[in-house]
């Protein structure tokens, strides 16, 4: 279907990082930190779009006192929890000017696809209907379809929620951890990592920890890094430095050219049907005689399917109608059998 084979080649060019944890466990900080040091590298600027308001108010400031980063992060950025307009807002970004864009957090955004459902559609449970995802969905992945698109770095931010399966009313399997927004968001990008705080109560320490759930290829995937700073996407960055991107062909743009393509398959079908039907009915309207019309019917077999159940019928109708014509023409005839 207008596909051309070739040899695949890597063409992504820039990482595309998810951090979800619970609160308070450095994944603004560490977001940031990994968006400086891409940023830096690319020579470009980091974009933040935070769904919380004062969720970059420190980094945003000096702390001499820091250990993790001293100074204030430089980034340009928006607030706001509208998810509409930042799907819609995300395509506008400038990548001459910006090389990395953070999202932070997914989780509020997916709450806000939830809050788009209108209430009064809910079931008794006062829960959506399971019908009713398809439709919820579809704003947050354009967003994150958006996002993936750009040619520049990408990292969201999420909270962490458990992993349920149900196997029955009583009988709850527990999955593990994941992100909380729709449940493949965290498995989209690239590269996912669970973030954690190691807490020494006595000792009034704490470290954060960056555990790589996946990586594209394995590289780094399983490790654990204490503390991780800008640095910590260096192998990442390194391995795909150079390549250039290719564009990502959206969900958007993937359901478009299907339905193109969908339509062309069935006016392409309805034109074949419309001339076997012409085809056979032609057929049995030039038969002079009823071995003519069964052989004219033949014609028909295996095609009813294809033909479907109304021009079926009106083929059995032209055929009953030319019995009766052909009948006329051989009034002497004696008919030992007709087409059936």
């Amino acid at each position: 279907m207008g596909f051309k084979p070739s040899k695949l080649t890597p063409q992504q060019g820039k990482l595309k990082i998810a951090l979800y944890g619970k609160a308070a466990t450095g994944k603004t900080g560490t977001a940031l930190s990994f968006a400086e040091w891409l940023a830096k590298e690319d020579g470009k600027r980091v974009f933040f779009i935070e769904t919380e308001s004062g969720g970059t108010n420190f980094y945003t400031l000096d702390r001499p006192e820091s250990d993790f980063h001293p100074t204030a992060f430089d980034v340009d950025g928006i607030r706001t929890k509208q998810l509409l307009a930042v799907r819609d807002f995300i395509p506008t970004i400038d990548t001459n000017v910006y090389g990395v864009l953070v999202i932070d957090s997914m989780s509020h955004f997916w709450d806000a696809a939830m809050a788009l459902w209108p209430e009064e559609k809910n079931t008794r449970l006062g829960t959506p209907p399971i019908h009713a995802y398809q439709t919820i969905k579809k704003p947050f992945l354009q967003l994150l379809n958006n996002a993936k698109a750009l040619d520049l770095h990408l990292i969201i931010c999420g909270r962490e929620q458990n992993d349920w399966e149900r196997h029955s009313a009583d009988d709850w399997e527990f999955k593990g951890t994941r992100m909380r927004a729709e449940k493949e968001t965290g498995h989209e990008l690239d590269i996912s990592c669970q973030m954690t705080q190691e807490r020494d109560v006595k000792a009034k320490t704490f470290k954060i920890e960056m555990y790589v759930e996946k990586a594209t290829g394995g590289l780094r995937q399983g490790e654990t890094i204490e503390n991780p700073k800008g640095d910590a996407v260096r192998l990442w960055y390194e391995r795909i430095k150079g390549i250039t991107g290719a564009p990502i062909q959206t969900l958007e743009e993937a359901l478009e050219a299907d339905a193109t393509l969908q339509v062309r398959l069935t006016e392409a079908s309805r034109a074949e049907r419309a001339k076997l039907f012409s085809d056979i009915r032609d057929s049995m309207m030039k038969a002079r005689t009823h071995d003519d019309l069964r052989t004219a019917w033949t014609l028909t077999q295996g095609k009813k399917m294809k033909l479907g159940d109304d021009l079926y019928e009106q083929l059995e109708a032209v055929k009953d109608s030319e019995k009766v014509r052909i009948s006329q023409l051989l009034p002497m005839t004696i008919v030992k059998g007709e087409a059936n």
